[in-house]
């Protein structure tokens, strides 16, 4: 039965790399600046239903597979968790110096919020417990300053006025943060000794599945010529990089072990 949460773990996994290649050379090759959408083509339709499809995928692996045991502490696990953590510090530092170097169109005033949220969060990931029986108290304090940071991010992308609220960038953005924000609560529910197992890994799965890609694509398609400069708004790497950070931790969160 354990091999069966593997493998559909490992489907999910093999999906968000699927969709971080298709979202990626979507931006780069059917995104119109000139009027923020998709163009309708044939790569479009299958990034779609691919989410879709992911989507359903992971919401039903409560309804599918058995209680996941718990996670033994890993040097992979610890990698995960240590990568997500300072890059997501390093993110919030980037923010803030972007935010105090520079004034222009391409930098939103609440960045500083964002940095300093964003830094704080870091600690989210250095006090999670090494296993679902292990409460954490300070890991659940951390993750109420990481609802914070996406709460705060969610307002900015939702609110940018240089980008259309239904652009398929703010879509993206939004469906990754309410993930992550599901995957967050999740977790502070297990960090206080109150683990879901069964629940847990449907948000996890979900995290998984839209913060990677989209992350991944903003991060080229903002370091490409062909992002304008009013997408830069939401396209920035020190909001693509949290969102990262986040999948990076869920991925961590995953148990392949064999035992």
């Amino acid at each position: 039965m354990k091999s069966k949460n593997r493998l559909y773990s490992a489907s999910v996994i093999l999906l968000a790399a699927v969709l971080t290649v298709i979202h990626t050379v979507a931006l780069l090759t059917t995104y119109d600046t000139e009027v923020g959408y998709f163009e309708s083509t044939p790569l479009v339709l299958i990034l779609r239903i691919t989410y879709a499809i992911g989507t359903a995928w992971c919401v039903a692996v409560p309804f599918l597979m058995p209680t996941p045991s718990s996670r033994p502490q890993t040097i992979l696990r610890l990698t995960f968790k240590h990568f997500a953590a300072i890059l997501l510090l390093f993110s919030g530092i980037s923010a803030l110096a972007k935010s105090f170097g520079t004034t222009s169109l391409t930098t939103p005033s609440i960045l500083p919020i964002l940095g300093i949220l964003a830094a704080l969060s870091s600690s989210f990931f250095f006090t999670a417990p090494t296993t679902d029986k292990k409460p954490g108290t300070a890991h659940a304090l951390c993750g109420f300053v990481v609802l914070a940071f996406l709460f705060c991010f969610l307002f900015h992308v939702y609110f940018d006025m240089h980008v259309t609220i239904n652009s398929p960038l703010k879509t993206a953005l939004q469906l990754s943060i309410l993930s992550a924000m599901l995957f967050i609560l999740f977790e502070i529910r297990s960090a206080l000794g109150k683990p879901m197992p069964r629940i847990t890994l449907a948000p996890r799965l979900l995290c998984i599945l839209f913060c990677i890609p989209t992350a991944v694509a903003h991060l080229f398609f903002g370091a490409s010529e062909l992002c304008g400069v009013l997408e830069r708004t939401v396209i920035s790497p020190v909001l693509s990089l949290p969102l990262l950070a986040i999948g990076a931790f869920a991925l961590s969160e995953l148990n392949f072990n064999k035992e």
